[in-house]
């Protein structure tokens, strides 16, 4: 008579429980993977919009020379051609800003051709606004906001300064 007793499978299952854990380990990896991957691009994305949201930005304080004797329109909305008057209580919130009407090409400036920024989606557009006082008089500042999206169009950047030019005979 035989002595071996017949096995009833057991090995096999426990190794088959064991490879579907590690598939789904493996599976988990892979997920997390794609998952920081899609956050670098993001985070370049809006690194790449805020530099040019900066460079815009530099743009306009760099050029304030050509632009300090120009016209700037008495009213805000529109405002033509990215150079306007606004009073100091006028809104200035992001969900001011974050409407596409501000950055349309006939309410702002952009950078010239030969400035232009490359792998982005759009060029980053800028507004001027000549300050008033409280008499209604502009009163030497100016608010430079500009706006730049990424190099796939999903991160939209806005960076405004307070630009106040240095005058002869005092010190900046």
């Amino acid at each position: 008579m035989s002595t071996h007793k017949t096995q009833g499978g057991m090995t096999l299952l426990v190794v088959l429980v064991f490879m579907l854990l590690l598939a789904m380990l493996g599976l988990y990896a892979v997920q997390d993977s794609v998952m920081q991957e899609k956050m670098a691009g993001n985070t370049r994305n809006r690194g790449l919009a805020f530099e040019a949201a900066e460079t815009a930005l530099r743009h306009a304080e760099r050029d304030y020379l050509q632009w300090k004797d120009l016209a700037f329109n008495a009213s805000r909305e529109p405002c033509s051609g990215g150079l306007c008057d606004a009073s100091a209580t006028a809104p200035n919130d992001a969900a001011y800003w974050q409407k596409s009407e501000r950055w349309q090409s006939s309410n702002s400036l952009s950078l010239p051709e030969a400035d232009a920024l490359p792998h982005l989606a759009a060029q980053p557009r800028y507004r001027v606004e000549r300050l008033l006082g409280s008499n209604g008089q502009p009163d030497g500042r100016y608010r430079i906001t500009t706006s730049a999206t990424g190099g796939e169009g999903k991160a939209n950047v806005i960076v405004q300064a307070l630009f106040e030019p240095c005058v002869e005979g005092v010190s900046c």
